[in-house]
């Protein structure tokens, strides 16, 4: 079955039997199907596409731009799905209560509520909240979640970087998160280096480590290397930390170092 629109763009039909050739007569008309009750004389608009060609169901499409090869799909006042093609990147989003202005070139709410919105763009899938706000008025988001590309969770509640690895002789990862090596400083003290720089050094860290040669039990130091006995401020590509005997506080290179990440 096909929706028949001749050339000047008024629905005449609705058609049985794959595509029309234009003309509509009583035979290809579905059973039963009143054509007065699609044409433009109904009293409800069920879809429109607007010049921009953005579609709303249910309602008028909000003033999303064309420019970058926007399209967007409204589902009532509550939500969109949109797409871009084209311009700095290319994309896919959902959102709730949200549209993309064209005229003001910011997102802005759709109506009085709270907004979210997703994103996929270049392998990365970002999720954003904004609190609640007026109709039209400009969204500041914040954004929750980023999963990256290389499979990294970018968040407050997600881990930055993490490792597991052998502290003696040759330091070497088990297996290992957002970690590109480490610097073996000395006797028990080491430095994990990022893979990926953090925002900034007030990112926390924490750590435990055992040993299977003759101590059982040792405590990891962050900031700090017990072998010299001086403090290592964390930097953005880096973190220093010590660990050491509980017995004796000496510093030891220990069989299980487990090394984790917290921040911005």
């Amino acid at each position: 079955m096909a929706i028949v629109i001749n050339g000047s763009g008024t629905v005449t039909g609705l058609a049985v039997g794959g595509l029309p050739d234009g003309t509509v007569d009583s035979d290809t008309l579905a059973s039963g199907i009143d054509k007065t009750s699609i044409s433009d004389s109904g009293d409800a608009t069920a879809i429109t596409i607007d010049s921009s060609e953005n579609v709303g169901i249910g309602v008028v499409p909000s003033n999303w731009p064309s420019n970058g090869d926007h399209r967007a799909l409204q589902i009532g006042t509550g939500g969109a799905i949109y797409g871009r093609g084209s311009g700095d990147e290319a994309r896919a989003g959902l959102t709730a209560n949200v549209y993309l202005d064209a005229t003001d070139d910011r997102y802005e709410y759709i109506g009085n509520s709270y907004a979210t919105h997703y994103r996929q763009s270049d392998g990365n899938h970002s999720f954003w909240t904004a609190p609640s706000g007026s109709a039209n008025g400009a969204i500041t988001f914040t954004n929750r979640l980023e999963i990256k590309e290389d499979g990294r969770g970018l968040s407050q509640f997600t881990a930055k970087a993490w490792a597991n690895f052998d502290g003696t002789g040759t330091p070497a990862f088990r297996d290992s998160h957002n970690c590109s090596s480490i610097s073996d400083l000395g006797t028990g003290s080491y430095t994990i280096n990022f893979s990926n720089n953090m925002a900034n050094t007030n990112y926390c860290t924490s750590g435990a480590s055992t040993s299977s040669i003759g101590y059982a039990v040792t405590t990891v130091i962050p900031q700090f290397r017990r072998d010299t006995d001086t403090a290592v401020a964390n930097s953005t590509s880096a973190s220093t930390f010590s660990t050491c005997a509980t017995d004796d506080s000496i510093a030891r290179d220990v069989t299980y170092v487990h090394f984790l990440v917290f921040g911005d």
